[in-house]
C-alpha cells in the first residue's frame, strides 16, 4: 500500500480453521508452508524452490511467540533465519490457498454490492 488508496478494506471474512492447522502442532506463523505457498501461488516467479525446499523446520513455542511479536532483536533472537514454521512443505498449503482467496473474493463482492 503506498498510503495514498481512497479506501481500505477490512478482512472479517470467515475462513475454517483447517485452512491454517498444521501437522504435529507445527506453528507455522511467518513464512512457513501457508505463506510461501502464497508467494508460489502469486509470485511464482521470486520463489527460490530449491532454496525453499532445503530450508530445515523452525518452530516457536509459546514463550518465544511473545518475544517474537515485540519484533526488532527480540524476534530476529527467536527466528534468526526469519521464518517459523515448515516452508518446505508449501506444496500442501496449495489449495488452501485457493480455497482462502476464493473465500476472500466472495467476501469482497458481497462487502462492495452492500
Amino acid at each position: 500500500m503506498s498510503g495514498k488508496e481512497d479506501y481500505i478494506l477490512v478482512d472479517n471474512a470467515e475462513y475454517p480453521k483447517s485452512l491454517f492447522l498444521e501437522d504435529n502442532g507445527l506453528l507455522d506463523i511467518h513464512a512457513g508452508a501457508f505463506e510461501t505457498a502464497a508467494i508460489k501461488y502469486f509470485y511464482k516467479q521470486i520463489l527460490n524452490i530449491e532454496a525453499v525446499k532445503n530450508l530445515p523446520v523452525y518452530s516457536l513455542n509459546y514463550r518465544n511467540i511473545k518475544k517474537w511479536l515485540q519484533g526488532g532483536e527480540s524476534a530476529r533472537n527467536v527466528v534468526p533465519l526469519g521464518y517459523a514454521g515448515n516452508p518446505s512443505e508449501y506444496e500442501k498449503k496449495l489449495s488452501s490457498i485457493e480455497a482462502m482467496f476464493s473465500i476472500l473474493c466472495k467476501y469482497v463482492a458481497e462487502v462492495i454490492m452492500l
